[in-house]
């Protein structure tokens, strides 16, 4: 299956971040849709450091990428016992607003 879908910038999703963000809530979770927006769910992924070493963005995300070997593309779902949740959030083609 060959999916041709363009992703763009969703300024309403960017404040619905930033208010959850704000909340400095450490848990994944649903914020509330706000207005209409083109989606009926979001996703989001977390990643956190401790003591004094720089986070770094390029690892978070290709630890989250790291995922994929756990990704059944016949199913569309994880390897049951495994968690793939980030990496959908990171490669799936059918991500539509950033």
């Amino acid at each position: 299956m060959t999916l041709s879908l363009t992703q763009s910038w969703n300024a309403a999703l960017a404040s619905m971040a930033s208010t959850w963000a704000a909340g400095c809530d450490f848990r994944h979770g649903q914020p509330p849709l706000q207005g209409d927006p083109p989606f009926s769910a979001v996703g989001q992924n977390l990643y956190a450091g401790s003591g004094r070493k720089t986070i770094s963005l390029t690892s978070a995300i290709q630890l989250w990428y790291d995922e994929k070997a756990d990704y059944d593309y016949d199913t569309l779902s994880c390897v049951p016992g495994k968690m793939c949740g980030h990496y959908t959030q990171v490669g799936r083609q059918r991500l539509l607003a950033l």
